[in-house]
């Protein structure tokens, strides 16, 4: 009695696993097919028929391969066994698609985008700095502009109150009631040639000045307006690459999980594998365990009911059988009535037809 509830259990527990695996590749199936496929329903379609195809294949080739070669050809077999293995070769495939889809660098988008983002500080900093650089570089021209305007001025200046100091000095020379004697006259004459000089010479120089400082300005802009073009291509160019890059060996783009499994694979064995590499294998396992899984369950949920399967079958055929031959001998009877019945009739016509020629003969004598 024990051993009877455990055979029980245990079939039962195997149909719950073949059924949930069943369904859960055909899920996968169905997203997958789903995403090539733009008609929903022509993917869901395809995807029942053939993983419902693979679990009735997988059944019947057990069941009928017990069979003799009359009633189970090998060009069949064949055919079979050729659906099976392409039904579990699409479903693997299909696992591997939806595993490493899911698994594969699940932080790729976060990572690019904050590459990207620091591109960006990175871009907005430098032009932040070519801005005061340009700014400083102006402002040190316009310094050395103003010094060499002060130097001048500096220098006008004390010639100006020399002359002035002189000047001042010689009206203190009174001669015959007078102070503005010759000299006094030469000294006025080349202070005002003086501050003429100066005026024209530093108005000049003003002009000349705002000349260079505009022309400064210009040259700086065009340079930093190269540079800031240039910082514009590179951080294009970077951007571009950081696009293009598959960040297969970027911590930041994997599974944290993954990584530290990694990480300590290679520190216990020395063995380095690649975060792609973990997700194929990791994949091509799921996917394998669940197509045996399911290979397995329903080959051993048909192996023991495959008795009372060949039972039924058995007596189900024979039942067919012995009713074929009831209907064949019901119409075989049905086919003699019919002749038997025609043959009477055929007879009965003759006997009529033979009395009608009597009587007409008789009466063709009567008269």
């Amino acid at each position: 009695m024990p051993s009877n509830y455990f055979f029980k259990a245990s079939w039962l527990i195997q149909l719950i696993v073949g059924i949930s695996l069943f369904t859960v590749s055909f899920l996968i199936e169905k997203q997958i097919l789903e995403a090539f496929i733009t008609t929903s329903s022509l993917a869901l379609l395809l995807a029942a028929a053939l993983e419902s195809g693979k679990a009735v294949a997988i059944i019947w080739h057990r069941y009928m391969s017990d069979q003799s070669t009359h009633l189970y050809p090998l060009s069949v077999r064949l055919a079979s066994n050729t659906f099976r293995i392409g039904l579990l070769g699409l479903s693997m495939v299909c696992s591997l698609l939806f595993l490493s889809n899911n698994l594969d660098r699940p932080n790729l988008d976060t990572t690019k985008k904050a590459d990207i983002s620091q591109i960006e500080v990175k871009l907005n900093q430098k032009l932040t700095r070519l801005d005061q650089q340009k700014q400083e570089r102006l402002i040190l021209f316009k310094n050395n502009l103003d010094e060499e305007y002060q130097r001048l001025k500096k220098g006008f200046d004390r010639r100006i109150d020399a002359l002035q100091k002189e000047r001042r000095t010689e009206m203190n020379n009174v001669v015959n009631g007078t102070f503005k004697g010759p000299r006094y006259a030469e000294i006025e004459a080349r202070l005002n040639r003086a501050i003429q000089q100066a005026d024209r010479t530093l108005t000049s120089l003003i002009r000349k000045n705002k000349k260079a400082y505009l022309a400064k300005q210009q040259e700086l802009l065009k340079e930093f307006d190269d540079k800031r073009e240039q910082a514009f291509e590179k951080a294009d160019d970077t951007q571009t690459q950081i696009q293009g890059s598959d960040f297969a060996n970027d911590e930041r783009a994997n599974d944290p999980r993954i990584v530290s499994f990694l990480k300590v694979l290679q520190s216990i064995f020395g063995v380095v594998v690649f975060p792609l590499q973990f997700v194929f294998i990791f994949s091509l396992l799921i996917s394998l365990l669940m197509e045996i899984g399911i290979l397995l369950s329903f080959n051993t949920i048909t192996l023991s009911i495959l008795p009372a399967l060949k039972a039924s079958h058995k007596a189900d055929l024979s039942r067919d059988i012995l009713k074929t031959k009831i209907d064949q001998e019901a119409k075989e009877d049905e086919i003699r009535h019919e002749e038997a019945i025609n043959k009477i009739r055929n007879t009965a016509n003759n006997v009529m037809d033979k009395a009608n020629e009597y009587m007409n003969v008789q009466s063709i004598k009567n008269h």
